[in-house]
């Protein structure tokens, strides 16, 4: 629960900052990527990749665990566009052999229909999802932000001890 909370006040905090909202959509759209792709190494390799491009960690993790629920939904056309594009387009067979001969290229398992129906899902979420990210920091901005700070559990959650302990912690380690 007290995670819970932390993350929350990360979120709201990010979202209340003077954070560019195009910074804020990056890691948001990152996120969707990485929530649509299942587990395997290539997941692994694009949440490393995410530490190193710096993104928001806690837009990354918001949009990725929304898009991890969703992505079961989505899993029967991810299927069908990877079946699609490893079996039926014979222009990509040759490239498919050559990364299946590289030394750690399998272990990605882009040969799983899901994995590659999922990435490319994810690739062609990618613009659109920072779009309206964007749009979406600004309206919250905007027309929310006021009336949110003013709801009762809003303001019990920053009276409280703990997260009057939380944001003097965070001050202390500059975040």
């Amino acid at each position: 629960m007290l995670l819970l909370i932390k993350f929350l006040a990360n979120i709201f905090s990010l979202l209340n900052s003077e954070v560019s909202p195009k910074q804020i959509a990056a890691g948001i759209a990152y996120g969707v990527l990485l929530g649509l792709v299942p587990a395997s190494l290539f997941a692994t390799f694009l949440l490393l990749l995410s530490f190193i491009i710096n993104f928001n960690l806690a837009a990354v993790g918001l949009a990725a665990a929304i898009f991890k629920l969703v992505s079961y939904e989505l899993d029967p056309l991810a299927n069908r566009i990877g079946y699609h594009l490893l079996t039926q387009v014979p222009s990509l067979t040759h490239v498919w052999t050559k990364l299946y001969n590289m030394p750690l290229v399998p272990y990605s398992r882009f040969n799983n229909t899901l994995v590659m129906g999922s990435f490319v899902l994810g690739l062609l979420a990618l613009i659109p999802s920072f779009f309206l990210a964007v749009l979406g920091v600004k309206l919250y901005r905007t027309h929310f932000r006021d009336k949110v700070l003013k709801f009762k559990v809003v303001q019990v959650v920053k009276a409280s001890s703990f997260y009057k302990y939380y944001a003097s912690y965070k001050d202390i380690r500059g975040q």
